[in-house]
């Protein structure tokens, strides 16, 4: 990552003009705009992205279209993440297009435009909210992206490669995701806003109590913007004793280029690949 911020990775041996048999995944959170290339016949990355700044999500991605044109080529899917506090989940045996006019009122009040999804993985729908602002931004730039929450990809990529009982915890810049998984499947999930490391020391008691976690018997797995040593680590440390960093190598391959990049980092990123 350079002085500004910015880290661009590619795999030497790729040619965009082979951008039709690739995925382009594209992750928009608060302070960071981060996107992969997915050979979809190699399982592999071939270029990474990303960007931590205050810059809005449109001025970096009018900066990222000006300096690697290659993000506008034809790709098989442009699958796009949006955070969103606006979400819920339905038993798939019970959904009902028909209804999604109706779900939308469980997201809050006032007219929402109401999106659905299914994750496979956990028999369910997630029916969500995205601000129509960013997703038209998205849109002027990437005119095939297919949006999904921030949820979709953390769920599914997470019972993907971490069955059982884990405790998942996701960092973005200013909050975090929480997923608890059971040898059933999705137990909880939701996101918490957070500004300062007692402000997550709160939640993670919060999540304890509620979900009645014996910490001695519940492994943590971290993502995102967290590091080994960090004063949320040293949280964590506090109550759980059995701690990993996820490994997005268990979602798609990385070429050697990328082998100095923390592993936990890019999960969420790297797991839109897996999603319908």
């Amino acid at each position: 990552m350079n002085d500004n911020g910015i880290l661009h990775l590619k795999d030497q041996n790729y040619s965009w003009s082979n951008s039709l048999n690739c995925d382009l995944l594209v992750r928009i959170s608060t302070y960071q705009v981060s996107f992969a290339v997915i050979d979809n016949a190699t399982k592999r990355a071939v270029v990474l992205f990303s960007s931590n700044s205050a810059k809005s999500a449109e001025v970096v991605l009018d900066e990222v279209e000006a300096a690697y044109p290659y993000i506008n080529s034809n790709y098989a899917n442009v699958k796009v993440t949006l955070e969103t506090s606006q979400f819920t989940f339905i038993p798939e045996m019970l959904f009902q297009e028909s209804e999604l006019n109706n779900y939308a009122t469980l997201l809050g009040a006032g007219e929402i435009q109401a999106e659905s999804r299914l994750v496979k993985e956990a028999q369910m729908r997630n029916i969500f909210a995205l601000p129509a602002d960013l997703q038209a931004t998205v849109k002027k730039h990437l005119p095939a992206a297919q949006f999904y929450s921030q949820a979709d990809p953390l769920i599914t990529g997470s019972l993907k490669t971490y069955p059982g009982h884990h405790l998942i915890l996701n960092f973005n810049a200013t909050s975090f995701e929480a997923l608890l998984l059971s040898e059933k499947g999705l137990v909880f999930y939701n996101t918490f806003q957070i500004e300062t490391p007692d402000d997550f020391n709160y939640y993670l008691l919060f999540l304890m109590e509620q979900l009645q976690l014996q910490a001695e018997l519940t492994p943590i797995v971290l993502m995102g913007e967290i590091e080994r040593g960090s004063e949320n680590h040293r949280r964590i440390k506090k109550y759980f004793s059995t701690i990993h960093f996820g490994d997005c190598r268990q979602v798609t391959g990385i070429p050697e280029t990328f082998k100095s990049l923390p592993s936990h980092r890019f999960f969420s990123l790297f797991s839109l690949s897996l999603c319908e």
